[in-house]
This record gives C-alpha cells, structure tokens and sequence, in this order.
C-alpha cells in the first residue's frame, strides 16, 4: 500500500475511525509523535481513533519485536484524563492482554495493581460509585465496566459497591 504525506507531517495515523478491519504499526517515532499527542492534547483524535491506537499498540507490542510492551503501558497513562467512557473501556480492554500475560508472574501483581489504580481511581472519581439521576445512558452502561477493572486491582469502595449491588464477592487480587 502506498500514500502520500503532506510536507511537513510530523506524524500520520492510518485506519482512522477503524474503517477497515486490519491492525495499524508505525516506525518508533511515529509511535512517540501519537502517544505524545495522546499525553498532552489526547482529544486531538476521535475518541474512535483513541480507542484503536490503544488497541492496535498493545497487539503489535506482543508480536513485533520493535515495538516494545512498555511503549503501550507508557500510552496508557493517558487514560487517567480520557473522558470517553467507549476509548477508556475499549483500551483497557486491550490492555488486558498485556496484563494477562505479566499477571502470570507473581512479582508483577502489586506493580500491575497500582499501575491500573493510578489510572482507574481519576475515573471512578469523575463517574462515582453510585448512579445519578442525570447519568447517560453510556455511563450507566460503562460504570459497572470500569468499577469492576477498579475492583480487580484492589479499589476497595468500588469493591464494596460492587458486592453492594450484587450481592456477590468478587475475585479480586488484593482481598
């Protein structure tokens, strides 16, 4: 496949709004210009765009070997400003697969905890625990979502809303 960049580029993005079916890789420095853009003004993309720039960076990251897993965890610390409840749950979806495969090793556990606590507590700050009168219906659909993830890595008030709303205990890696 062939394109042509406008003089003066300093990045590119391809498949924008997820047209095609088909994973997205840049050289390193087109990776550094995006997930600078995703720290510093991550609305500059759709939130679309954000969701699948997460989605493609953890895939490539365990197959391509220029593209290290560190590179998508270093992205992900955006998503303590995302306000997309879509680009949020869908890259933390995607970030499960890193995840997966790092919480196989015990050591890992209380850095993985904190590292997704240091992302999710922001969020859960902005959306609550409880239901609003004046939620969309995206964030009633998302908050159970993101209250769950929070709960996993050790968010006590999001684990006791939970086992609140459910009336269940969940499984969660810091009991």
């Amino acid at each position: 496949m062939s394109f042509s960049v406008k003089p003066g580029a300093k990045w590119i993005l391809g498949n924008s709004l997820a047209r095609g079916f088909y994973r997205v890789n840049y050289n390193r420095q087109n990776w550094d210009k995006i997930i600078e853009l995703l720290h510093n003004s991550h609305t500059t993309f759709h939130e679309v765009d954000r969701m699948k720039i997460m989605d493609d960076l953890t895939a490539v990251s365990q197959v391509v070997e220029t593209v290290p897993i560190t590179l998508a965890l270093e992205a992900s610390k955006y998503l303590k400003k995302e306000e997309s409840l879509y680009s949020l749950t869908g890259s933390l979806t995607s970030l499960s697969r890193i995840i997966g495969k790092l919480s196989v090793l015990d050591e890992y556990t209380d850095s993985i905890n904190l590292y997704f606590l240091d992302m999710l507590i922001p969020v859960v700050e902005r959306i609550g625990l409880e239901p609003k009168e004046d939620d969309s219906f995206a964030v009633g659909m998302f908050r159970g979502e993101i209250l769950v993830e929070a709960a996993q890595h050790g968010h006590q008030p999001a684990s006791t809303t939970q086992r609140s709303s459910t009336g269940t205990t969940l499984r969660t890696t810091n009991p």
